[in-house]
């Protein structure tokens, strides 16, 4: 089920009718750049909390964790920097993700983002895990109107060499099987730099997805999301292998 901001009206409608209920529990792939914060959130956990695989907002996800059937196995967390929404949900919750994507910081936070010690706890947070990624994403607007003009806003700085010690940090654990990057809006030009940092690392299990679609605000990349959605894209599927290089 894809949820935006278009549809998710009708869609609070159709839930509130007993009628759709078995429609709504038959959902297993959530995707939803909405909060919902305007469900009751006990009909989000009646309704939704069989879903296995989800891509939505921190608050959304943690409702439906209140569930004692929710278990998805991945897990992308929307507008939150990876590892640090380990700790705001249950052991529970956690216990099955073996796919999990998050958003890679930059500016002052990028130093802290992922070091050593931070990706240990990750992963004994996460002990199915086995596929991590990085949404290495800076959009310089946020419209509610869904008007995605330039507004002059300067993009946040990628810190290449904190990427670097993250992906390193992460690669050393024998466990993890893919470490899959996503480089696009505002930073889609650092693109050669990460490929760079890509191909010196020489590990197999990198891969590396150019989304190179024009990304000027956070709602063009919802609608990108949307339809990626729709036509079972994701980052798992879109980002390829860099080493060894193609003969």
């Amino acid at each position: 089920m894809v949820v935006t901001r278009r549809n998710h009206r009708t869609l609070k409608a159709l839930a509130r009718d007993d009628a759709s209920s078995h429609v709504f529990n038959a959902v297993r792939r959530l995707v939803s750049d909405q909060w919902l914060d305007t469900w009751a959130p006990d009909l989000l956990r009646r309704l939704l909390a069989g879903v296995t695989s989800i891509d939505a907002p921190l608050a959304l996800v943690e409702i439906l964790s209140e569930s004692p059937i929710f278990r998805p196995s991945v897990l992308a967390v929307r507008y939150c920097r990876l590892a640090t929404f380990v700790d705001d949900l249950p052991a529970a919750t956690l216990a099955s993700v073996t796919h999990l994507t998050g958003y890679f910081p930059g500016g002052n936070d990028a130093a802290r983002a992922l070091t050593e010690d931070r990706v240990a706890h990750m992963l004994a947070r996460l002990p199915a895990l086995s596929h991590v990624a990085f949404d290495v994403l800076d959009l310089n607007t946020v419209d509610s109107d869904g008007d995605d003009e330039d507004d002059g806003i300067t993009p946040g700085l990628l810190e290449l060499d904190a990427l670097e010690r993250a992906l390193r940090a992460t690669l050393q654990h024998a466990r993890i099987a893919v470490v899959a990057l996503r480089v696009g809006g505002d930073w889609m030009h650092h693109g050669p730099a990460v490929l760079d940092i890509a191909r010196k690392l020489r590990d197999p299990r990198l891969r590396v997805w150019h989304d190179e679609r024009p990304m000027t605000s956070w709602v063009r990349e919802e609608n990108y999301a949307a339809a990626d959605a729709w036509a079972g894209r994701s980052i798992w599927t879109e980002a390829k292998q860099v080493w060894p290089p193609s003969p």
